[in-house]
């Protein structure tokens, strides 16, 4: 019975809130669909995969008999009614689509859920999780996510903003007055790692591919502490500690067009992750959404990793070949 019981008790969760069909226009819904693809294809490459689920606030979708075979026609071609999906769907199709089938609301619903091995319905299968141990991810949220354990239900929006929507998945998760549960909202750690550039937002893929790479380094979270302040402090000394000009360059830092007093940034105090900062250093930098387009010109390094900033200006070598590189997904052992 998937409307009752606990399954936060083993793994750990991924689950899509598929709950902003109408905030996204038809061309966000096609970049929503090929993410969603992207995240699952990271996820079962990965060495600690996460159980995957996608959640609809539409009613139907926890009725299985609406993802019936459908009719045929004369010539053979399926109909696809108002209330009813292909088998091979996991959702329910509606006929309120874009001629393209990769564009519009129903491209995310007609993606091989089922053949991903993801848990699918609508509101009641958030029954499912213990309301204590979900998680939702928001840049907006006050908290930092510092640690993964096992049976943590972390759950990503399923939006895409080309334009700007600040707020919209902390408003859902706190306010909205049709969801299913109360959650616990957390951001993830990037303070004093990276700086993202004004208007910058992190696309579904960077969140999974950052929580992939830092669950599967967080059992090394010491020595990789450790690591970092050896890097922190090679890093200081590099710069150089005395004279007017090693004062002068902590001082002023040029950093997307702006100069500004950086000592702390520099200097690793304003790290976030807790005692998985240094996973979660080496994660964000390991992470190939960061250093690929489109994000990659909003993201500032810093120390240890402001050597990536060449990056930006298209001068590295070890830079992944795109957001899918699956090596630069291989966290060093």
């Amino acid at each position: 019975d998937d409307t009752a019981g606990d399954d936060t008790a083993g793994d750990a969760w991924l689950v899509f809130d598929m709950a902003f069909d109408r905030d996204m226009n038809a061309a966000e819904h096609g970049a929503l669909s090929r993410q969603m693809s992207m995240c699952v294809a990271a996820n079962r490459r990965a060495r600690r995969p996460f159980r995957i689920a996608a959640i609809s606030p539409n009613e139907a979708d926890d009725d299985p008999s609406n993802a019936a075979a459908p009719s045929s026609s004369s010539s053979g071609q399926c109909i696809t009614s108002e209330h009813r999906s292909d088998a091979e769907y996991s959702f329910v199709v509606s006929r309120d689509d874009t001629a393209d089938p990769a564009m519009g609301r129903n491209a995310w619903r007609r993606l091989p859920w089922a053949r991903w091995g993801a848990t699918c319905g609508g509101p009641r299968t958030w029954r499912r999780f213990d309301p204590n141990r979900v998680i939702y991810l928001s840049a907006d949220a006050a908290e930092t996510l510092d640690e993964i354990a096992d049976g943590d239900v972390l759950v990503i929006g399923g939006l895409v903003d080309h334009r700007e929507k600040p707020g919209m998945a902390l408003d859902r998760a706190l306010d909205d007055v049709n969801a299913p549960i109360r959650w616990r909202t957390a951001r993830l750690p990037l303070g004093g790692h990276v700086r993202l550039l004004k208007n910058a937002h992190l696309p579904c893929l960077a969140v999974c591919q950052l929580l992939l790479l830092a669950r599967d380094l967080a059992g090394d979270a010491l020595a990789l502490d450790d690591g970092l302040a050896a890097q922190l402090a090679a890093a200081a000394a590099e710069r150089g500690g005395g004279g007017r000009e090693g004062r002068d360059r902590r001082r002023k830092m040029k950093s997307g067009g702006d100069e500004r007093d950086v000592k702390d940034e520099m200097d690793g105090g304003s790290m976030e992750g807790g005692s998985m900062r240094g996973a979660w250093n080496l994660a964000i930098s390991s992470c190939p959404a960061f250093r690929c387009a489109p994000l990659h010109k909003y993201v500032v390094w810093l120390p240890p990793h402001d050597a990536l900033n060449g990056e930006r200006r298209g001068g590295a070598r070890n830079r992944p070949s795109g957001v899918t590189d699956v090596r630069a997904l291989v966290a060093p052992s």
